[in-house]
């Protein structure tokens, strides 16, 4: 379902987005609000699966440093997807003859026969186009860190397969509820670099989005939290702008259905590469 956009939120670069996360908020201040660093702090072990960590200060060292040991975790899964698909990745190549896809119409103008462009696929070591990548972060309560673990996952191999065969690669993460809110935070623009310990903490780990995200919205004046926010952050919806914005798009809401094991996630990622004609449909 989509919504339409009534309050956009844009921090332009992963920076902007922690400055917003670690200011202090009215709600921290106020008694009686729940801001997540309160529930957060609290430390108790539902609260430790439901972010990952045991405080909030736990998160920002895991936003300052990376996430190494969440690396090491997943790193199998990716190396994985990475031999099933790394040698496939595709571009297409342009051809000009006397049939093809679609004629060009200053050549028909001329009567030169060869007036059709052709489309064909190739395998490539260089592409240099850019992919814009949406990770839509409305994850919702009711799915499971583990879920969260193996989407990032699959999302990580296939953003390095990408960067691999030449492609550079603008990665997002936005969030739209029900309420008209969408935010959208720049993770990594296409010129730079894949820091890996981070990008394993920024899309692997449950706290990036029920940590940091959460206290960037909470940094919100009273009156917008109040109309496009509220407590439970709204119902997840990915707003029309969203599907434009983005080459591939990775929703967030049925992330407890498509990515709940290793091997659904293996299986999701490898049908949205197909599906944007970056690698070749294949049977196993």
């Amino acid at each position: 379902m989509s919504s339409k956009i009534e309050f956009h939120r844009q921090w332009d670069s992963f920076s902007d987005l922690i400055d917003t996360a670690r200011r202090e908020n009215w709600r921290d201040r106020k008694d009686g609000e729940a801001s997540v660093k309160k529930y957060v702090n609290i430390g108790s072990d539902s609260t430790k699966r439901f972010c990952g960590v045991d405080s909030f200060d736990h998160a920002l060292r895991l936003v300052d440093h990376g996430w190494p040991e969440g690396l090491e975790k997943t790193e199998p899964f990716i190396e994985a997807l990475r031999n099933k698909v790394g040698g496939k990745i595709r571009r297409p190549a342009f051809a000009i003859g006397d049939e093809g896809d679609e004629f060009l119409l200053d050549r028909v103008i001329e009567g030169d026969p060869e007036c059709w462009l052709a489309t064909e696929w190739e395998e490539v070591d260089q592409a240099g186009e850019i992919v814009r990548i949406g990770v839509d972060m409305g994850i919702a309560c009711y799915v499971s860190a583990t879920s969260i673990v193996n989407r990032g996952a699959a999302i990580m191999a296939a953003v390095e397969m990408l960067m691999a065969s030449g492609r550079s690669v603008q990665l997002d993460a936005f969030y739209g509820n029900s309420l008209g809110y969408y935010s959208v935070a720049k993770i990594k623009d296409t010129d730079d670099t894949f820091d890996r310990d981070r990008m394993a903490f920024v899309l692997v780990h449950p706290a990036m989005l029920r940590c940091i995200l959460f206290s960037a919205w909470d940094n919100e004046d009273p009156a917008i939290f109040q109309r496009y926010v509220t407590p439970s952050y709204g119902s997840p919806t990915i707003p029309e702008k969203a599907h434009a914005d983005y080459d591939m798009l990775f929703p967030g809401s049925a992330a407890e259905c498509g990515w709940d094991t290793q091997e659904k996630a293996q299986t999701s990622i490898i049908k949205a590469l197909e599906d944007k004609g970056f690698v070749e449909s294949y049977g196993d």
